[in-house]
């Protein structure tokens, strides 16, 4: 009879452990798939562009480029404008280099702030912004 009471305590045991193992795996298996869910529906939500501002019509642009560019921009010459103009200067440089980049940068704010501005006005104003932007560089 004791050899009964041990082997049905070692089946038992067995039992218990493989019970304890299977909850771990689908307890780990749950939240897996949970993550996963949460990390897809993370994906699906988020906006193509951080910059873009859906309009109404639902046409979204991508403004992205135009922002990191502005913002280059200004990072390069706006913190150096009395410096960068003093050089242009005693070049010899036409200092309307300096004046269209300024006056394209702000074009391209314009264009950047407008939420009804067309991926036609936004890629424009790039393409205007670099422009002046690599003439400028030429006296740097």
């Amino acid at each position: 009879m004791k050899h009964t009471k041990e082997k049905t305590r070692d089946q038992l045991e067995r039992t218990n452990k493989g019970l304890v193992i299977t909850v771990i795996f689908l307890t780990l298996m749950f939240l897996s798939v949970l993550a996963l869910g949460y990390a897809g529906y993370l994906m699906m939500n988020r906006p193509v562009d951080p910059v873009c501002n859906a309009c109404e019509n639902h046409v979204c642009v991508n403004r992205s480029e135009l922002a990191i560019t502005i913002h280059l921009a200004e990072e390069d010459f706006i913190h150096r404008a009395d410096e960068m103009e003093e050089v242009i200067t005693a070049d010899g440089g036409d200092v309307q280099i300096w004046h269209t980049f300024l006056e394209k940068l702000g074009a391209a704010k314009v264009v950047l702030e407008d939420k009804d501005a067309t991926q036609s006005e936004i890629d424009n104003a790039l393409l205007e912004l670099r422009t002046a932007h690599m003439a400028l560089q030429e006296y740097h």
